[in-house]
């Protein structure tokens, strides 16, 4: 057996740190023997070399190794170019594609928060190379930068060749793009399967949530679950709950993420808003147990800091409480449901102006929570700035739509203000005289 055999044979092993070992030392020798290696070879032992560092978490020295890998390649394809021989055997075993690497390399960049020059990186790969797997990562770094439309070009592209790329659904109709058209990537492209008549419905559910029309997609939702073969599918039940606590039914949303939990109690999506309404309920046994599971399920998730955050919170420990709503945040900046964590522990500390500016965040963040919303105008009303607690109240009826919530949020504020309240009552009771939402009215008329 070869040098580049037992090398092989480590990598195949899984045996990442001995690769460390290993790869280094016979690519030295290379470098002052060139009989050691092939050209051939050394480019395949660096890209193990690289591998081997990227599973062991050092990014740094991973990303560099694989630059080295691509430099030989291209000396590689000079040579063969001209028609230089690089190696003296008859065969060559196949190498690691360019493409791969480069998407290694954009994995380290984003590992380490370097999200420009992993877009970069996988900009460089010519268009007609890119692999749906690379058209799916540069879409999702475009969607976090905010550029919406080259977003939607590539997750279009990624349905294109995978139809049934669930994800690029969601993102695209996150992004505003219309469910008939998505509709239209995802069956258009699909054989005639049988057993997948379900997806125009799940489709048409997120289309709708999408929307911020959720009772419609609640509705969807039930029925796939309850009269379908998707009966206990968590990724259903989650979009189920979801769509009910962003709907304010909280009462079904805790009991569809009960459900949920005791299913798959190493469910994470999710988990963080069902962390918050165990508090809301002052669930605290609960929220311990769902703490401990989640920690033992993943050791550095954001809904694992969340839910901890959220046990301390009602255990009376709001140091550390805000502590680790930091540390979920500094995980993903764009998780609102940190933010309103320590924005209300913050309130209830009476740290007010900080408050005030986490759940200014929040809303930034997430405009389609109301929980922001809520948190802000309740700071503002603590730190007796009406008038701006009556325009953030406003801006939510015009964000969230006239919604039980947002209305008794509106109302509720201009209960402070004697001389406007009965003109706020009949403005808002004619509002909802069509509707007939009796629970409003009375809330309104309490005031």
């Amino acid at each position: 057996m070869s040098l580049i055999d037992q090398v092989k044979l480590l990598h195949d092993a899984g045996l990442h740190s001995n690769i460390k070992i290993m790869a280094n030392l016979v690519l030295s020798a290379s470098e002052h023997n060139p009989d050691v290696l092939t050209m051939p070879q050394k480019y395949q032992v660096q890209v193990w070399y690289g591998d081997a560092l990227y599973e062991e978490g050092e990014f740094h020295r991973a990303e560099t190794v694989y630059k080295k890998a691509l430099q030989i390649k291209r000396v590689l394809n000079r040579s063969r170019a001209r028609g230089v021989p690089t190696t003296n055997t008859t065969t060559e075993p196949d190498l690691p594609n360019e493409v791969d690497v480069k998407y290694r390399i954009h994995e380290c960049h984003c590992r380490l928060k370097q999200l420009k020059e992993a877009v970069g990186v996988l900009e460089s790969i010519p268009a007609k190379h890119r692999t749906p797997k690379v058209n799916m990562a540069l879409a999702k770094l475009y969607q976090k930068a905010g550029l919406d439309r080259s977003a939607i070009t590539y997750f279009r592209e990624v349905l294109k060749e995978c139809p049934m790329a669930l994800e690029a659904v969601l993102c695209l109709l996150s992004l505003g793009v219309k469910g008939a058209e998505v509709a239209s990537l995802t069956m258009s492209n699909l054989p005639n399967l049988s057993n997948i008549e379900w997806m125009t419905s799940l489709v048409k559910g997120h289309a709708h949530a999408a929307l911020k029309d959720y009772s419609k997609a609640t509705q969807v939702f039930k029925v796939l679950e309850s009269k379908s073969i998707l009966r206990d599918s968590t990724e259903l039940l989650h979009s189920l709950a979801e769509s009910y606590f962003l709907g304010g039914d909280l009462t079904n949303a805790m009991q569809v993420y009960t459900r949920l939990h005791s299913l798959d109690p190493h469910w994470t999506r999710g988990m963080d808003i069902y962390a918050y309404l165990l508090a809301e309920e002052k669930e605290i046994k609960e929220l311990e147990t769902l703490s401990t599971t989640l920690m033992n399920s993943s050791e550095n998730s954001v809904e694992m800091w969340i839910a901890m955050g959220y046990y301390c919170a009602v255990t009376k420990k709001p140091t550390r409480a805000v502590y680790l709503a930091q540390k979920a945040f500094m995980l993903d900046n764009r998780c609102a449901q940190s933010v309103i964590l320590k924005g209300n522990v913050l309130k209830d500390t009476n740290k007010i102006s900080e408050a005030i500016l986490h759940f200014r965040e929040a809303v930034r963040i997430a405009p389609h929570r109301f929980e922001g919303h809520k948190g802000l105008v309740d700071s503002l009303m603590m730190a007796h700035r009406l008038k701006e607690a009556i325009t953030t109240a406003g801006n939510a009826c015009r964000t969230l739509g006239n919604t039980p919530r947002s209305l008794t949020l509106l109302s509720s504020v201009f209960a402070t203000e004697s001389l406007a309240i009965d003109k706020v009552k009949q403005t808002i009771l004619d509002l909802w005289e069509s509707l007939a939402i009796d629970k409003v009215k009375q809330t309104i008329l309490d005031l």
